[in-house]
This record gives structure tokens, C-alpha cells and sequence, in this order.
């Protein structure tokens, strides 16, 4: 396993957020998953948000996704040190369960956890 190695101690945090219309995007969905994303990274404690990325797309499949393998690239990269990748939800990042699979095991490999902030998503309608 390749370990990214963080010499400021605070976990660099990178945020990927997805809608498949742009009608979705004018509804302040992006504003809302950063939002809860960022509070989950709170909620962690010691992170940085130091990227989000934002894809507008119905594909499903990782290889119709763009902005997704840039952000996989992106927290590949050894010199940005990213520890954790957010999304709100599994279907944000992937909707087949074999292929998130595999994406977080690939992050994995790379010293990066991915995780999700849908059990946050009640903290967030209760507006707190």
C-alpha cells in the first residue's frame, strides 16, 4: 500500500459531487452535497478541504465519467497528499456496486479512504 505522507498532520480532504442534469445543478444540489460533505469532514475532525470536484452527468460507468477520473487522478497523485475522498452517497461516485468497489479499493491502495456523508444527511434537515 502507498501511504501519502502528510508532513502538517491535518488530513487533505478532496469533495466529489455529482448531478445528472443541469436543471439539478441550478437547484443548489452541488451547494448542498459540498455542505454535507464538508460537515462530515467536521465531523471527522483535523481536515482540510483542499478540492471539490463537480460532474454533471447521467452516465453511470466510470469511464463516461471525466470529471470523476480527474478527481481519482487528482487524489492519485502523490505530491496533493489526499487522505480522504467524500461523497455525499455510494450513486454520487458510482451507482454499480462492484465498480465503487473497485474505485475505493483503488484509492485504498493509495493510502486514500473513501467515504461517504449520508448518515449526516438528518443533521443537515434538521438545520443544525
Amino acid at each position: 500500500m502507498i501511504i501519502h505522507n502528510n508532513v502538517s498532520g491535518k488530513k487533505k480532504v478532496v469533495i466529489f459531487t455529482h448531478v445528472d442534469t443541469p436543471t439539478e445543478e441550478t437547484s443548489h444540489d452541488f451547494s448542498m452535497q459540498t455542505c454535507l460533505c464538508s460537515v462530515r469532514a467536521k465531523k471527522i475532525g483535523n481536515c482540510e478541504v483542499v478540492k471539490v470536484f463537480t460532474e454533471i452527468s447521467n452516465y453511470q460507468k466510470r469511464r463516461d465519467r471525466p470529471v470523476l477520473l480527474e478527481a481519482i487522478k487528482y487524489c492519485e497523485d502523490m505530491k496533493n497528499k489526499i487522505t480522504l475522498f467524500i461523497a455525499l452517497d455510494q450513486s454520487k461516485i458510482c451507482s454499480d456496486n462492484g465498480e465503487y468497489e473497485i474505485i475505493k479499493e483503488d484509492l485504498k491502495f493509495c493510502g486514500i479512504e473513501c467515504i461517504t456523508s449520508e448518515q449526516d444527511f438528518s443533521f443537515y434537515q434538521k438545520g443544525v
